[in-house]
């Protein structure tokens, strides 16, 4: 009946029981990493928000996304294990999103109002909770008056990171 066993055991037959935990140990924290993975799909959402909430008299010029993959709860890549490999080959991640824009306000009725709209705008993206749980920071980099064929406008660089 032991013979029997240890037949079916194959491979495993002589491995030690810590061994074995061990492995299982480093298959489930790669099995975590990998269901960590986001996929940059979930960045649409998020444009898609930006889009609905510009306001009329805003447009964009230059729109730059960028996403970089952090590690969680502190694990450090770098960090070595006493058996001199990579322990954390695989780690889990987040993805850290930063969208800058540049563009222009203007409003039809020539009222000297679009810095206010431009501020309005940064005030109601920092108020979307579905646009900013997305980010720590959101700012207006920098606001600058031009006239064009006699309208004014504002030139604004917007940060979200």
């Amino acid at each position: 009946e032991l013979f029997g066993i240890s037949g079916q055991l194959g491979t495993f037959a002589d491995v030690d029981l810590d061994d074995v935990m061990a492995r299982k140990g480093k298959e489930d924290k790669k099995m975590e990493a990998f269901q960590s993975l986001p996929f940059h799909s979930a960045m649409t959402p998020v444009i898609v928000r930006l889009v609905q909430l510009i306001p009329k008299g805003i447009w964009f010029d230059n729109i730059s996304v960028t996403s970089q993959d952090v590690p969680l709860n502190g694990e450090n890549p770098k960090a070595s294990d006493s058996e001199g490999a990579r322990s954390s080959d695989f780690y889990k991640v987040a993805t850290r999103m930063t969208i800058n824009f540049s563009g222009s306000a203007s409003r039809d009725n020539d009222t000297n109002l679009e810095f206010d709209l431009v501020n309005q705008f940064v005030e109601a993206l920092k108020a979307d909770k579905g646009y900013s749980s997305n980010f720590k920071d959101i700012r207006l980099v920098s606001l600058a008056a031009q006239e064009a064929d006699g309208k004014k406008i504002a030139n604004f660089s917007i940060k979200c990171e």
